[in-house]
């Protein structure tokens, strides 16, 4: 039972933290073509 838990908490884990590249790849595109738009 809490090997699995364990397992399971891990996996969440590495779901945000690839959400979390993901969310800040595209701020990034987002943030760089704004600034070529602005100037």
């Amino acid at each position: 039972m809490s090997t699995r838990m364990q397992s399971r908490s891990r996996k969440s884990g590495a779901t945000v933290m690839h959400w979390l590249m993901f969310a800040l790849s595209l701020l990034t595109i987002a943030w760089i073509s704004f600034s070529t738009m602005g100037g």
